[in-house]
This record gives C-alpha cells, sequence and structure tokens, in this order.
C-alpha cells in the first residue's frame, strides 16, 4: 500500500526510515509517520511520542480513526525517554532544532546504539549534527534534501556503528561532508545542487551589504574593525567551499 503524501519533508523522512518491526517517532505531532509506516506495512508496529500532551491526543485520535490502536501506542515523552532500550529498532527525530537533536542523542546514547538505524531531520544547526553523530561514533548511511513549500531540508539515514568512524584526513574534504553533505555530493542531489547556488548569492549579497557599509564610511582596508574583516574572510572561504562542492557535482 502506498503511504498518504504527507508532504516532501516528511516523505522523505519515511522512505529513510525502510522497514522494520516497530518504529518509534519522537516528536510525532498528529501521529501520520507512525500511520502511514504501519498502514502500508513498513513497520508492525509504532510508539508515537511527544513531549505535550496536545498533539499526543490528536495523535490518539487519528491513530484510533485509522483503526490503530492496536498497533501503534501513544506516549507522552522527552525525547527517548519513555522508550525503553530495545523496544523499537527505528527511530525518527524530525522537524526539532539540530542542538535539541544532539542533547536528545546525548541523553540516550545507548538506546540509539541499540537501534538497527534512526532518521534525523533537524531544522537548523545541519553541520554541527552531522559532527556530532562522528563524535558519537555514529555513521550517516543515507542523505536526503527536498525543498518544501519553499523552504529546503536535509535529513540523515545513521547506522549506530560500535567503532567511530574514520575522519578524512583532508580538511577540504571534511569541510564539504560537514557543510553539504558526503552522500548527497557524490549523488548529485538536483536540490542539494539549487541550495548551494541559492546560498552562493544569499552570501555574495551579505559581502556586498559590508562593502557598502566600508565604502560609506571611507575606511581603508586596514581600518577596517577585526570583527569585519574576520566576517568577510570567513563568507569568502564558505563561497569557495560552496564553488567546490557544485564543481564535484558538474
Amino acid at each position: 500500500m502506498e503511504n498518504k503524501s504527507l508532504g516532501e519533508r516528511l516523505d522523505a523522512v519515511m522512505r529513510l526510515a525502510g522497514s522494520g518491526k516497530c518504529l518509534a517517532d519522537a516528536g510525532c505531532d498528529h501521529g501520520y509517520v507512525c500511520i502511514n509506516l504501519v498502514k502500508n506495512g513498513s513497520f508492525e508496529n509504532a510508539i508515537a511520542m511527544d513531549l505535550r500532551e496536545g498533539p499526543l491526543a490528536h495523535a490518539r485520535v487519528n491513530v484510533a480513526a485509522a483503526g490503530l490502536s492496536s498497533r501503534i501506542a501513544c506516549r507522552i515523552s522527552d525525547g527517548l525517554a519513555s522508550l525503553d532500550k530495545g523496544e523499537a529498532d527505528t527511530v525518527v527525530v524530525a522537524g526539532m532544532g539540530g542542538e535539541l537533536i544532539c542533547k536528545i542523542m546525548d541523553r540516550e546514547p545507548e538506546k540509539f546504539r541499540s537501534l538497527d538505524h534512526f532518521v534525523l531531520q533537524p531544522q537548523s544547526e545541519i553541520k554541527e549534527v552531522r559532527r556530532h553523530l562522528k563524535e558519537l561514533g555514529f555513521a550517516i548511511t543515507d542523505e536526503a534534501a527536498v525543498k518544501d513549500d519553499g523552504k529546503y531540508y536535509f535529513m540523515f539515514r545513521v547506522s549506530p556503528v560500535a567503532e567511530p568512524v574514520d575522519e578524512s584526513d583532508d580538511d577540504c574534504e571534511q569541510a564539504l561532508a560537514d557543510n553539504f553533505g558526503r552522500i548527497l555530493i557524490e549523488k548529485k542531489d538536483p536540490v542539494l545542487r539549487e541550495w548551494l547556488i541559492h546560498e552562493k548569492r544569499v552570501k555574495e549579497d551579505i559581502l556586498k551589504g559590508l562593502d557598502k557599509g566600508k565604502n560609506s564610511d571611507g575606511m581603508s582596508e586596514p581600518e577596517l574593525p577585526d570583527r569585519i574583516l574576520q566576517r568577510r574572510q570567513e563568507i569568502n572561504d564558505y563561497i569557495r567551499l560552496i564553488e567546490l562542492a557544485l564543481e564535484r557535482m558538474d
């Protein structure tokens, strides 16, 4: 049975979730990811979890309306707090800030290590989430990028490998992987390409604004505050990294 579309973002999350025995969705909102993936046979059972009673009440109603109350449990949970180790083989954490996702992993590292795989879709701090996964010894095995309602979203399928993954000795390669996703670059992902072009234009506009401010103040290069010079250097370095990623995708 095909999934009922939940929009580009959650459809991509569901594809990365794959299949298994039990799915747990942390921050389930109204429970639609669990409902779709159980209803279409991808998972035998699911656990819909949310910190807030309001969304969870809606999830219970939706689960009952789908006739899945015996197969989908709904629980109040802060992250994975209400999930027992080994209870699920797959976890989804989607729609949260990257900093919060990192905190959830830090609070329950052994629960994440007990999974077959898990899917993360951070709304922010994406580079930091990628780096934190490496620090915890987890490996990104697949990635997706989508544009949904005018916004870009990036998500990862992660394997809780037992040993820390090897990092590239090449700083440039590591920067490309952390910022943009090694797998997305290798796939020549069209959404990533579109986002890179957009991001490059945004950063170039910021540089123009900095230069305009410099000219209006009548300051020469040596007279510019260190913080502005540093900011310009950081932006220029980032633009060069974007250009390198685009070259790899040609």
